[in-house]
C-alpha cells in the first residue's frame, strides 16, 4: 500500500488551517487546496469542518490569496527555472476561466 502523499504547504491562522497538494499527471501538474476549521465537540474533542463562519471569510479570503501567490510563484519558479516572480497579468493556464466555470451570481 502507497504512503498516503503529504500536503506540500500547510498554513494556519487561529482556528483555520489551509493544506495544499500538488497533484501530477504525465507531464501536467496543478495544486489543489482545502480550508478547514478546527473546533471543539460536545466531548471536547478537536474536529475539523468546511463550514466558516462570518468571522472566518476574510481571513480566509487572505489566506486563499497567499496560497494562490505561492502556488503560482511555485509553478513559475518551476517553468522557467527561476525564482522571479510572475508579473501580475500572468496567470496559470490552470485558472483560466472556462465558459462552463462562470459563476451565476
Amino acid at each position: 500500500m502507497a504512503a498516503k502523499e503529504r500536503p506540500v504547504l500547510t498554513h494556519r491562522v487561529g482556528h483555520l488551517k489551509i493544506s495544499v497538494w500538488r497533484n501530477k499527471k504525465g507531464d501536467q501538474s496543478w495544486y489543489t487546496a482545502m480550508l478547514t476549521r478546527s473546533y471543539r465537540d460536545a466531548s471536547g474533542e478537536w474536529q475539523e469542518t468546511p463550514s466558516l463562519n462570518l468571522c472566518d471569510l476574510v481571513v480566509a479570503a487572505n489566506m486563499l490569496e497567499r496560497i494562490f501567490g505561492y502556488c503560482v510563484a511555485s509553478d513559475f519558479s518551476e517553468t522557467l527555472g527561476s525564482d522571479t516572480p510572475p508579473s501580475k497579468d500572468q496567470t496559470p493556464a490552470q485558472c483560466t476561466s472556462q465558459e462552463n466555470d462562470a459563476i451565476p451570481f
